[in-house]
């Protein structure tokens, strides 16, 4: 399997659908005495999802149904191959 890229390094083709690791939220509830600052470091530290997407049109990020990406993705990777597909399987 291909390693984690980071998009500081290199971006996929523009179109290309691939795995991105994105760090933080765009929800931000800061906890009892934090302030906003405190709050964003903290999720960008403790909150990573992983998803699919791609570089748009525009030359910026966008999920795999079209909407720009609200983070920015940190690292990348190209989508493995899928399955090969054999009688039986599809039950």
């Amino acid at each position: 399997m291909s390693e984690w890229i980071k998009c500081s390094d290199r971006l996929p083709e523009q179109g290309e659908l691939v795995l991105c690791a994105v760090y933080g939220s765009d929800i931000i509830i800061p906890n009892e005495g934090e302030s906003i600052g405190e709050s964003i470091a903290r999720t960008q530290r403790e909150c990573v999802r992983v998803t699919m997407g791609g570089i748009g049109e525009e030359g910026f990020w966008d999920s795999s149904d079209g909407f720009p990406m609200m983070i920015a993705p940190t690292f990348w990777m190209p989508l493995p191959e899928p399955p090969e597909c054999k009688d039986g399987d599809t039950e």
